[in-house]
């Protein structure tokens, strides 16, 4: 029955977040429009994998080998770009369920269509990153000011993500799965856990950044009788995989014929990276080492420490298996560090909590604040040693251990969600 009375007022506070957000959305759009403004060679044309992924879903959708350099070269003298070298794909066949239809538009078109989706994806993954660490900086609200300032002088000295950005790069995808599992995976109903597994699956499309976090989450679901975790990674994880046989049921035999090796000679930001600039060596012995080593040393963490019981400690040990999983990893570039953005947000809240934020002031900023900005900074200065860079993942996980480990006798910050369902329960 519908009830009478006066007609309510729409509260003026949702109406300010739509406004906002349609304002961002706008100005994405927008910003996006650029690449097509100064022309397809403008913002496509140079090194990366942002040629590849258009000419290689071209490649998937007029039945060729999308794997085949030759192939994809002479998809590219269609189009005006002085790339002087025929593209590569090194990612796996899963990629093209998420890059299909990129060979269904225009170049200029393909262009803005994915600088919006990658500008959008960071956008996101920021604004759910913040809200959801908002339970590390309790009495902030009265620096707010303060807060503003210290999250968007971090984010504007985020060296990965204007790497990323600038290459066109894939990780921002990556990105959305990361968060997308940090945010709900905490949460105990059965959607919740559903979407913390496929986010999970998405994030899977690079997988060799976080894999330590797979490990970690296949034994802790298995302990937990979290299956609907597991089963939404698996299933999500499957769907991906088989995709792909639909447009090319050759497209894994493709893969496995395309000669590789260039990997095992890349000198990346990781710790294989710095074996292999001092030693010299090309051996994939020494490229695969460190991951082999962090497996082990993973497996054994993960069946040996159990998931802490507060929202804070679970954080952090996520995020401290994704910067080791990073050091281990067999490649890994400067732009695929944006998987520490919710590290840095993470610390960037650690330093906001309101309760000590009074005496650690400098310039207006916390001074933890100020010390994740200057290796941003450093990292804009590094010289043209790329494998040597490692240290900015070896930064973050020292920095996550030292917040820890000096961060006072506060009482544990628990999960405010956990808590209301063990009252509800006890009621």
């Amino acid at each position: 029955m519908r009830q009478s009375g006066p007609m309510a007022v729409a509260d003026p506070r949702s109406w300010s977040v739509r406004t906002r957000w349609i304002a961002v959305v706008a100005a994405l759009a927008v910003v996006s429009m650029i690449p097509s403004m100064l022309g397809f060679d403008g913002y496509v044309a140079r090194p990366g994998d942002l040629l590849a992924f258009w000419a290689s879903s071209r490649a998937l959708l007029d039945g060729l080998n999308p794997y085949d350099p030759a192939v994809l070269g002479e998809i590219l003298t269609t189009v005006n770009t002085t790339f002087s070298n025929a593209p590569e794909v090194y990612y796996p066949p899963w990629l093209f369920t998420l890059i299909w239809w990129f060979g269904l538009l225009g170049a200029q078109t393909f262009a803005t269509v994915w600088l919006f989706t990658i500008l959008t994806a960071f956008v996101v993954t920021t604004s759910l990153a913040i809200r959801h660490f908002r339970y590390l900086r309790p009495g902030a609200a009265s620096h707010h000011g303060v807060s503003v300032r210290a999250h968007l002088l971090f984010l504007l000295t985020f060296y990965p993500f204007l790497r990323a950005l600038d290459l066109g790069q894939l990780t921002p995808i990556v990105l959305v799965g990361v968060v997308g599992f940090i945010v709900f995976r905490g949460r105990s109903d059965t959607r919740s856990q559903v979407i913390a597994g496929l986010a999970l699956a998405v994030a899977a499309f690079k997988p060799q950044l976080i894999y330590l976090v797979y490990i970690d989450v296949v034994v802790q679901s298995v302990r937990h009788r979290r299956f609907a975790l597991a089963g939404a990674l698996a299933g999500g994880f499957g769907a991906m995989c088989a995709l792909p046989l639909l447009l090319d049921p050759g497209i894994y035999s493709d893969f496995l014929a395309h000669d590789t090796g260039a990997a095992s000679r890349w000198f990346t930001p990781t710790i294989a990276g710095v074996i292999k600039s001092l030693t010299g060596t090309t051996s994939t012995v020494w490229w695969f080492l460190p991951t082999v080593v962090g497996l082990v040393a993973g497996i054994t963490f993960a069946v040996r420490t159990p998931e802490p019981a507060t929202a804070e400690l679970r954080d952090r040990r996520l995020l401290l298996l994704i910067c080791f999983s990073l050091l281990t990893a067999p490649y890994a570039w400067t732009y695929d560090f944006l998987v520490l953005l919710p590290a840095g947000l993470f610390l960037v809240s650690k330093t906001l909590d309101g309760r000590q934020i009074g005496g650690r002031l400098i310039g207006g900023l916390p001074a933890g604040t100020l010390v994740l900005v200057a290796a941003g900074l450093v990292m804009f200065g590094s010289g043209d040693s790329l494998e040597f860079r490692v240290w900015y993942p070896a930064f973050f996980a020292a920095i996550l251990w030292l917040s820890h480990r000096f961060s006072g006798s506060h009482p544990p910050r628990t999960d405010p969600t956990r808590d209301s369902q063990r009252l509800s329960r006890s009621v």
